[in-house]
């Protein structure tokens, strides 16, 4: 059922993005937004340049290192991963028994030219959601599934809310060669409770709670009819009040872009992402961690006034997690980016 859920999911995706195209390709954490779109990374002087973007990840691939976790008999097996129990201060290792899970965010880019090598920018998701499929287990006094019966049973747990915000600045170093540098701030809240009334897992809530720092370097130019870049950044997490960190995460990407009639464009971006394991009071935790390379097609569409209407799908080539986690199956994003 969930195979041929993500299939017609991934049908209506393509079948959209043909008469609604863009250029970027899917990025999920902060540093994803210094490492600029197909189409180039320089603000004019004086000029802003807004981007309103929402992005869908269907993340219902269960790996164990880099095999699908099957059980034989079993129509689908979940993962097992850690609770981190904030009360008393430790991990619990294959406590939380998930099937899948579904992220969904509406994000805002703003970017200022200061001067015609500098550009300030700012970025911000509004509203940030997500869904796990679990195995829930009936408590005394918990009334959340109540109908699901004695026993225990899949249930759908949702959290939502605003995510942590980005600010930083972008310099042309030369022709074609620009440097970044940001700060991710904790604005997202990090006490979202479960279903039992306790902190939820860090993973599930929309903010870190920590600051995070991130470097980028990203090489662009033009060869023939076709445009390119390639970008590296690096992102370096602190630990938060709650003494846990989210591991420091590396991001490899290169990309190529062409005009192929009037305003319509096609990219395709690749993309190499490192993650170290969170760590949780100075203890490595289990099923964090993971190296993931990934391509993104897309299309986009040029629009009167210095617009650009986009849209991608990012799609896994390699996985490799450390222990039981769940991986994008795909991830989908769109948006609109203008320039005035």
């Amino acid at each position: 059922m969930v195979v041929r859920r993500t299939f017609e999911i991934a049908l209506a995706t393509l079948a959209w993005l043909a008469i609604a195209p863009g250029p970027a390709a899917a990025c999920t954490t902060a540093n994803c937004t210094l490492l600029t779109r197909t189409d180039g990374p320089y603000v004019a002087r004086g000029s802003w340049r807004v981007d309103v973007g929402w992005r869908f990840v269907e993340q219902d691939a269960r790996r164990y290192g880099t095999d699908e976790v099957v059980v034989t008999g079993a129509s689908e097996t979940p993962v097992l991963r850690p609770r981190v129990d904030f009360a008393n201060g430790r991990l619990s290792p294959n406590y939380h028994q998930e099937f899948e899970a579904r992220q969904a965010a509406l994000q805002f880019d703003v970017a200022y030219g200061l001067s015609s090598r500098l550009s300030a920018l700012a970025s911000l998701p509004v509203h940030s959601r997500y869904d796990v499929d679990h195995v829930f287990f009936p408590a005394p006094g918990v009334d959340l599934h109540a109908d699901a019966g004695p026993g225990p049973s899949r249930q759908t747990w949702s959290i939502a809310g605003v995510g942590d915000a980005l600010i930083g600045l972008r310099f042309a170093m030369a022709k074609g060669l620009t440097a970044g540098a940001a700060v991710k701030l904790p604005t997202g809240p990090i006490n979202r409770l479960d279903e039992y009334g306790q902190i939820d897992d860090p993973m599930h809530q929309p903010g870190t709670g920590a600051l995070g720092f991130i470097g980028t370097l990203q090489a662009d130019g033009r060869r023939g009819d076709f445009g390119w870049l390639a970008s590296a950044s690096f992102q370096r997490n602190v630990e938060n009040d709650f003494g846990y960190r989210f591991g420091d995460e590396v991001i490899v990407t290169a990309g190529v872009s062409r005009t192929v009639k009037g305003p319509l464009g096609l990219t395709l971006q690749a993309k190499t992402q490192h993650e170290r394991r969170n760590v949780y009071l100075g203890e490595s935790s289990p099923s964090t961690g993971a190296t993931l390379v990934s391509l993104a097609p897309g299309l986009r569409v040029r629009m009167p006034l210095s617009g650009t209407f986009y849209g991608s799908v990012q799609f896994p080539l390699y996985r490799r997690v450390n222990e039981g986690q769940l991986v994008p199956r795909f991830i989908f994003a769109m948006g609109l980016a203008k320039a005035f």
